[in-house]
């Protein structure tokens, strides 16, 4: 993923507003900085805006924690398999199996609900890696690396009556596309290519996560 996974963080100056997120986007990507920054990763002209709100609410590590029950051994070893390629991925483990192949058994433990969260999706995109790369033994590599990640992606308030930590970013997933289809973040769609909107409405700004599978800078 070296060279090709990018996060750019941009201020802005007017409240923002949940019900015109898809105005707030098509904004940011209309303004000039942001304009400037992209090109230079590939962004092309566009005639749609494809916006998804991602759920954002896990303050807790559990859905890792079952996912290495899952497809690790205790010790953290993550469990081999026969090789395969699923998805232009070379798969010689249980783990990238697990988030590549749908119809392999341990991917229904998990709800839909618990896959559609940011971090579970997080964890899959580091754990998938890019085209080519050195693979860890021990997803507990991987845990600690999304951890890291997800706190200084997301901020979070502590709740006045429960006095929980709550997470206050709002998550994204966009698209663009033209009259031929997609055509950003790539021309192809790819499991591990990906574009988020992180925005924090109360420090008003916006972190752009975004990544394109391919083989990354050595």
């Amino acid at each position: 993923m070296k060279g090709r996974l990018h996060a750019r963080t941009f201020s802005f100056d007017e409240n923002f507003k949940l019900y015109d997120h898809n105005i707030f986007i098509g904004c940011l990507l209309k303004s000039p900085g942001v304009v400037r920054a992209l090109k230079e990763d590939g962004l092309a002209e566009y005639r749609q805006l494809l916006v998804e709100k991602v759920p954002c609410g896990s303050t807790e590590m559990t859905i890792c924690s079952k996912i290495k029950a899952l497809t690790a051994r205790e010790n953290g070893m993550i469990k081999k398999c026969y090789d395969d390629v699923i998805q232009s991925v070379l798969v010689s483990d249980e783990l990238r199996k697990f988030f590549l192949d749908e119809e392999h058994y341990p991917f229904s433990e998990v709800s839909a609900a618990q896959r559609a969260e940011f971090l579970f999706r997080l964890f899959a995109h580091v754990c998938i890696g890019g085209e080519l790369c050195q693979s860890e033994e021990n997803i507990d590599v991987y845990i600690e690396f999304t951890r890291k990640l997800y706190r200084d992606l997301l901020s979070v308030q502590k709740n006045p009556d429960t006095k929980e930590l709550q997470i206050v970013s709002l998550v994204y997933k966009v698209e663009l596309e033209d009259d031929t289809g997609v055509v950003f973040p790539s021309t192809v769609r790819h499991p591990n290519t990906f574009f988020y909107a992180i925005v924090d409405p109360f420090k008003r700004n916006v972190i752009l996560l975004y990544h394109i599978f391919g083989c990354g800078d050595f």
